[in-house]
């Protein structure tokens, strides 16, 4: 419920519901991460990074913690320290795998648009499944007013 709080953009009943999670089982990587989403989108961007710094030190929680802190570095108008993440993303995505989805959405926040069309049609050729979100991720919304953003609705038959 936590999750379609935060893609309905009811983001105050998504972070209530993540911190029931997360009193129930603090060592979940991915509630940190979804509670700095919904703080990032709420523009409360220092709780953002705190909750990715925490998603960070737990297991499994690097890569997903290292994309809210680009997208929150953007949203800061920090847009070397944004680069400096999603580089240093793109490099561990030889060793490791890292959703071209992710990079994808830094780009957008930095107002790189042709540069987040080419990740997402990286993301869709490695059937990458967090492209399932592009109709309803508030991150993406710098693309909603771009024509290509319909057609790639329309081509993974979103629309």
């Amino acid at each position: 419920m936590a999750t379609l709080h935060y893609y309905t953009r009811q983001y105050d009943q998504a972070i209530r519901e993540w911190r029931e999670i997360q009193k129930a089982d603090p060592s979940i990587n991915w509630v940190y991460y979804y509670l700095g989403l919904a703080y990032l989108q709420k523009g409360s961007i220092k709780k953002a990074l705190r909750e990715f710094d925490k998603a960070a030190e737990l297991p499994g929680g690097s890569v997903s913690a290292s994309f809210g802190r680009a997208c929150a570095y953007a949203a800061q108008q920090k847009t070397e320290r944004a680069r400096e993440e999603l580089d240093a993303l793109l490099i561990r995505s030889k060793q490791e795998y890292v959703p071209f989805y992710f990079p994808a959405v830094i780009s957008a926040a930095l107002g790189e648009k042709d540069r987040a069309f080419e990740f997402l049609a990286m993301s869709y050729a490695e059937r990458d499944a967090e492209k399932l979100f592009l109709k309803f991720d508030p991150q993406l919304d710098p693309l909603r007013d771009d024509p290509r953003f319909d057609d790639w609705l329309e081509k993974m038959n979103l629309r």
